[in-house]
């Protein structure tokens, strides 16, 4: 008997014991930095005054769009952050073909790289202005809301929140001025990018063999990628097509949302910048490599009834340019086709194939992989700012 006592008594104290210590809750998962755990316009960091300065209200603005972009609990489960999908060191996109998000569920469609808050947004150009930036907050699949009032909601009971908007937004939170303050932090960044590439050019300052990357780009604009795609400029005009990658498309993309047939398999035309960072490729992570990229263009194109026209032999006009806001995709400023399978006899729906050598191959991947702002990517004032 006295030996139960003696157990119950160890076993008492044992439970008193872990009682009484500090417990580490996930909360700790969100200590900041020191220089940040209290906002003041002293001791944030200054984005404004480094590279290329942004439009913002103040540092604090941009500093709070960061934190944001960056915290976990912002999500149903508190798991999954902007930044678990858009990841600095790959570019701002993630390097898996579906992403996670709560609950460890899966997304649709490949996480595109962020390279700008303008132009119209995701693979199937659903968001036409930054108003619908916080979209995957009210998506139950990536952060685990069902609505955009929930995810503000969500964020209104984060205490350092609700007081730093009042402190220095002179606001409660609100969805508006959550989208803001994550725009302004995108933009600092991008902008600040925009001027890396842009000096990078303009100096021919590019890492590797610059004899090759200008073959590369002679071959980039010589097949007239740059009638879809731009390497430059962000906020220049983004255009959309059905590139051949299936013959039968499980994901629709722009046809599906717009339940037209003649749009299936169309997805947004992407940015090339950062490419060296971003994989995998394509709006399901098809590719994991840029070459396996350029060798669907060069000879993997698969005729598809919705094929845009400057992937096929014989598209009777030449002189047009893609248009999301025609029916196909496409516009010449006179007749828009609609498709078919001969046109005067000819195979109207015919791949293009660029027979390109091996070398040409590699001298544009070379011109890819060099298009792109690395130092903006793995700057201090981009990172994380919170301590895991």
């Amino acid at each position: 008997m006295k030996k139960l006592n003696v157990f119950f008594s160890v076993l008492a104290l044992a439970i008193l014991m872990v009682t009484c210590t500090k417990v580490k809750t996930p909360a700790s998962n969100y200590v900041v930095e020191e220089n940040v755990t209290e906002l003041n316009q002293s001791n944030v960091p200054d984005y404004m005054n480094t590279g290329q300065p942004v439009m913002a209200e103040s540092n604090v603005q941009i500093h709070l769009g960061r934190m944001l972009f960056y915290d976990r609990r912002l999500s149903s489960a508190k798991t999954v952050a902007c930044a678990s999908c858009h990841k600095p060191q790959n570019g701002f996109a993630d390097n898996a073909a579906f992403s996670t998000g709560v609950s460890g569920k899966k997304t649709h469609r490949n996480s595109m790289p962020i390279l700008s808050t303008s132009g119209q947004m995701f693979w199937d150009m659903r968001a036409f202005t930054s108003i619908d930036l916080l979209a995957p907050g009210s998506n139950h699949l990536e952060m685990g809301f069902e609505t955009n009032e929930a995810f503000i909601n969500n964020i209104k009971n984060i205490e350092f929140y609700e007081n730093a908007f009042s402190k220095y937004l002179h606001t409660s939170v609100n969805e508006e001025d959550v989208r803001n303050a994550v725009i302004s932090f995108i933009d600092n960044f991008t902008l600040k990018g925009e001027k890396e590439l842009e000096d990078k050019v303009q100096n021919q300052n590019f890492d590797g063999n610059k004899g090759r990357i200008a073959i590369g780009k002679n071959l980039f604009n010589s097949h007239n990628c740059a009638s879809c795609h731009t390497t430059a400029n962000p906020k220049s005009w983004q255009s959309t097509g059905n590139i051949g990658l299936d013959y039968n498309y499980t994901d629709g993309g722009i046809g599906d949302l717009n339940k037209l047939p003649e749009q299936n398999g169309w997805f947004k035309a992407p940015l090339l910048i950062n490419l060296k960072f971003t994989a995998p490729y394509m709006h399901d992570g098809r590719f994991s490599t840029l070459r396996q990229v350029v060798e669907h263009y060069n000879n993997g194109i698969k005729a598809h009834k919705s094929l845009s026209g400057l992937l096929q032999v014989n598209f009777p006009q030449k002189n047009f340019f893609p248009n999301p806001n025609f029916p196909n995709g496409w516009s010449s400023g006179g007749a828009v086709p609609t498709g078919g399978t001969t046109q005067g006899g000819t195979d109207f729906l015919a791949p293009a194939r660029m027979g390109m050598s091996e070398y040409e191959l590699q001298c544009l991947v070379e011109f890819l992989e060099s298009n792109h702002y690395q130092k903006t990517l793995m700057s201090p004032l981009v990172q994380n700012p919170f301590v895991n």
